[in-house]
């Protein structure tokens, strides 16, 4: 019986954590999910913004090749996920996608608006690769004329993995409270199970005709209370 109620009260204590804990992760998720996403936003804006500044005077004489050179090397290097390089006509002219130099420029694959920042559209888009990635579009300038376009791809893989070991870390933690809680709870359960079937053996010695029974244990809680009580009805 004893058994049955610590138990009884270390699930009941387990049960009430795991929900509070959840609605905690969720929270906690979703903060370091908007703070990754600013951080990438950011980075990526700028390093669009480099770009364009850099690509400026060449595709204003139309130099395509020292372009093409540089889309080509940022590639194998894997120092971009996704670039291309359109001119003011909307005109692939460099990429790192083979085969669409010379073609108008087409939105990638499940494209879908994210934030209209200054002088930055930034949407998330799904890489050839099949990856998912944010696209950062800045215009090319010179004397504040438009005269091309930066496309500047940069894969979520990396912000989703920081996510996913946050959200493992958070599940961890989460499981040793709920463990740590279940067993404080059974171990306490125990401890006041045993004043109460003192209390209890007592009320029944007391009640079949033991009228000295007393209770010697002296504590500095409730059921110190109880015991002292019992002992003044039995005088």
């Amino acid at each position: 019986m004893l058994f049955r109620s610590r138990v009884k009260l270390a699930l009941r204590a387990s049960a009430a954590l795991p929900l509070t804990f959840a609605v905690c992760m969720a929270i906690v998720y979703g903060a370091e999910r908007r703070v990754l996403e600013a951080q990438v936003f950011d980075s990526g804006s700028s390093l669009a913004k480099f770009v364009a500044v850099e690509a400026a005077l060449p595709v204003l004489g139309q130099n395509w090749l020292p372009l093409k050179l540089f889309v080509q090397d940022a590639k194998a290097r894997g120092s971009f996920d996704y670039l291309a390089v359109t001119d003011h006509r909307g005109i692939v002219q460099a990429s790192t996608e083979k085969g669409s130099e010379g073609r108008r420029f087409t939105s990638a694959a499940g494209r879908s608006a994210i934030l209209q920042a200054a002088g930055v559209s930034i949407s998330s888009i799904t890489l050839p690769d099949g990856r998912s990635a944010f696209l950062f579009d800045t215009p090319i300038l010179f004397q504040k004329t438009r005269i091309g376009t930066i496309h500047l791809g940069v894969s979520q893989a990396g912000m989703q993995k920081v996510l996913q070991a946050t959200l493992a870390l958070l599940a961890l933690v989460g499981l040793i409270a709920v463990a740590a809680v279940g067993s404080l709870s059974y171990f306490f359960g125990g401890l006041m199970g045993k004043s109460i079937r003192l209390l209890r053996d007592s009320l029944t010695a007391f009640g079949n005709g033991d009228l000295e029974r007393r209770i010697p244990q002296k504590r500095a809680d409730e059921f110190g209370d109880l015991f002292v009580a019992f002992n003044r009805m039995a005088e």
